[in-house]
Order: C-alpha cells, then sequence, then structure tokens
C-alpha cells in the first residue's frame, strides 16, 4: 500500500510554482513552465 509521502515525493517531475512576471497574485501557467529551464532566484 502507498504512503502519502511516497506519492508526494514520486511527484518530482512537476514544475516549481512560479509567480508571473504580469500579476504577482497568479502564477505562470503550467504550460509555460513544463520542461523550461529555471534557475534559483
Amino acid at each position: 500500500m502507498l504512503k502519502f509521502d511516497d506519492i508526494f515525493n514520486a511527484l518530482d517531475w512537476l514544475p516549481d510554482p512560479i509567480f508571473s512576471t504580469i500579476d504577482k497574485d497568479h502564477y505562470t501557467k503550467f504550460q509555460a513552465v513544463y520542461q523550461a529551464t529555471i534557475s534559483e532566484q
């Protein structure tokens, strides 16, 4: 049986949320950041 931690750790392929450059109250769309090269800010 899978534990919550195992499932959560398996999601490492998802990009980290990035705030939109246009509206700081929203995040950039998934399609724009998926497989993009992201640097630490």
